[in-house]
């Protein structure tokens, strides 16, 4: 035992490995044991794509107030890095929250190459402009639109949702 961890091997192989963690109690007498909780769940991680810094600083001290990890993006072709870097790290994304007008292309475009890498992941758009054409792409694909200004209500009902379970409604 060292600190308290206790490392045992587990089948013939010693291929797999048992950690657990355990804490003298004072309390209960001499020799007694409890196990520790495990560790609180890592915070889902939220591409956040906004090439506006003031809104995008915003929005990520906001996301983060909320249980979330933001990682941010200015363009659609850092967020494609981004997405690139991470299905190389065999890790992921929790969602997208994305801006519609960036410099280098549409959030259309940086939503659906989020989709190809991490299918059936909650994104979101969000803009300034009026566009059906848009509006009709994003509710024909059940993707929320938040119009800019942003009405925090709506948006902490998804952003909460993915906090708490890693995926919205």
């Amino acid at each position: 035992m060292l600190m308290g961890l206790h490392i045992m091997k587990v089948g013939e192989s010693g291929a797999c490995m048992k950690a657990m963690l355990e804490e003298k109690s004072a309390t209960r007498g001499a020799g007694a044991e409890r196990s520790v909780a495990e560790p609180p769940r890592p915070k889902p991680t939220v591409l956040l794509l906004e090439d506006d810094a003031d809104i995008g600083e915003v929005l990520a001290v906001w996301m983060r107030e909320q249980g979330l990890r933001p990682v941010r993006a200015t363009t659609v072709s850092e967020a494609s890095q981004l997405i690139s870097d991470l299905e190389l790290l065999g890790a992921r994304f929790h969602g997208l929250l994305a801006d519609y007008r960036l410099p280098d292309a549409t959030g259309v475009r940086a939503i659906e190459e989020f989709l190809m890498a991490f299918p059936g992941c909650p994104v979101a758009l969000m803009t300034a402009y009026h566009d059906l054409p848009v509006a009709i792409w994003a509710q024909t694909r059940g993707i929320p639109i938040f119009l800019k200004p942003l009405d925090r209500t709506s948006l902490l009902g998804w952003l909460r949702e993915i906090a708490e379970t890693g995926q919205p409604r």
